[in-house]
């Protein structure tokens, strides 16, 4: 007669089974939580963008506000975008150095120094996007420079994606 032998995993101090740590990997990965977290900045750039436009065109100081709190919001996301980019590419691509992961990560550098900048520029000069002077022409200058990259770098996830 066989003896069949139970291995059982080790307990916490509540009595339930501990995930091995390759368990949380995998959890992580099918979470998917890249593409939810670049959602984020690829969202609220162009709002950002959008709003200092709607401020320009009627004035209202609001938009020019929201616009700012807007982009504060962005680049938040943009580490979390960048720290899951890495997860996956690490998990899911087994870290092959490829054109378009040196690319994505690169853009992905860029973009959050712009958008900082940017952040700096409206913190230290409050009024930058109402001034008609260089520092006020970098601003808005810098602001739209955020949306062809966060254009580039979807257009590079989508072909990881769907090609």
């Amino acid at each position: 007669m066989e003896e069949k032998v139970i291995v059982r995993q080790p307990r916490d101090g509540r009595g339930q089974e501990r995930p091995k740590k390759r368990d949380w990997k995998k959890l992580i990965a099918k979470a998917h939580l890249h593409p939810i977290m670049v959602h984020f900045p690829n969202a609220l750039f162009p709002v950002s963008l959008t709003l200092l436009g709607l401020y320009y065109y009627t004035g209202d100081r609001s938009f020019e506000a929201a616009s700012f709190y807007t982009l504060i919001f962005g680049t938040l996301a943009v580490p979390g975008a960048i720290a899951t980019g890495l997860f996956s590419w690490k998990t899911r691509f087994r870290g092959n150095v490829t054109r378009i992961f040196v690319e994505k990560i690169l853009w992905s550098i860029v973009l959050l120094i712009l958008a900082t900048i940017c952040i700096l520029l409206r913190s230290f000069i409050p009024d930058i996007a109402t001034q008609h002077s260089i520092a006020g022409w970098i601003y808005v200058g810098l602001m739209i420079s955020l949306m062809p990259l966060v254009a580039r770098l979807g257009f590079l996830g989508g072909k990881l994606v769907f090609f």
